[in-house]
């Protein structure tokens, strides 16, 4: 009888850690059957856009002289924009002077231009500000934006689902679309994801209000003593 019990308590231990396997086998399998559903979606969806991808891009192909004007004409309809132009590089768009509201201030970042290229989008900030460099004092950084890196590789960073909005737009050429997803993008400030604090601002816009109190100070001083 005690072999016997002993036997009955030996499988009953290795059935149990069978158990305890296949229910861990089920759960990774649950799992992995849930993921390859996500990835079914994602694929069917991406075949979707890439189908409409090729037949926008076929109609833009038909008559490209066309088609850059009509968009050309509808980037001119949206508020913030300044002027468009061809340049060597591309469709130049100047999206004049951009704020942040930071904590309930407008923040100056700079003055934009956005050109799209054949192959992507580039951002210029034409009156960035000066820093000293944050791994070399005897050094400068030109900074143009807080999510736009510019050590070692110029990287812009808008955000997972921004930059596959806007790759979508750029392949579909649709432009008006595309110039106002990044205008967006400047105007949007996360500290999570950010490469330069926008305290570097905050302290060039006290800076430039110091050096304009002084100089108005000095003007003072000249006026009372002519």
């Amino acid at each position: 009888m005690t072999e016997q019990k002993q036997v009955i308590e030996e499988f009953k231990k290795e059935i149990n850690n069978k158990i305890i396997m296949s229910e861990r086998e089920l759960k990774t399998l649950t799992l992995s059957n849930k993921n390859y559903e996500a990835y079914l979606i994602t694929s069917f969806k991406n075949l979707d856009l890439k189908k409409r991808e090729i037949e926008d891009l076929k109609k833009f192909n038909s008559d490209v002289n066309r088609t850059i004007k009509e968009q050309i004409k509808e980037i001119n309809e949206l508020p913030f924009v300044k002027g468009v132009k061809f340049t060597p590089k591309g469709i130049s768009i100047d999206v004049g002077k951009v704020d942040i509201n930071y904590r309930n201030n407008n923040i100056y970042i700079g003055d934009f231009t956005i050109t799209i290229t054949p192959s992507g989008v580039e951002i210029k900030n034409r009156k960035p500000i000066i820093v000293k460099d944050r791994y070399s004092s005897s050094r400068e950084m030109i900074l143009e934006h807080p999510h736009i890196s510019v050590e070692n590789r110029r990287h812009i960073c808008f955000g997972n689902d921004r930059a596959i909005k806007i790759n979508e737009f750029l392949a579909r050429f649709q432009l008006k679309q595309l110039v106002y997803m990044v205008y967006l993008f400047l105007k949007t400030y996360s500290e999570r994801d950010t490469y330069y604090t926008i305290t570097f601002w905050t302290q060039e816009a006290k800076r430039k209000v110091r050096k304009q109190k002084v100089k108005i100070t000095e003007e003072t001083k000249e006026e009372e003593t002519a």
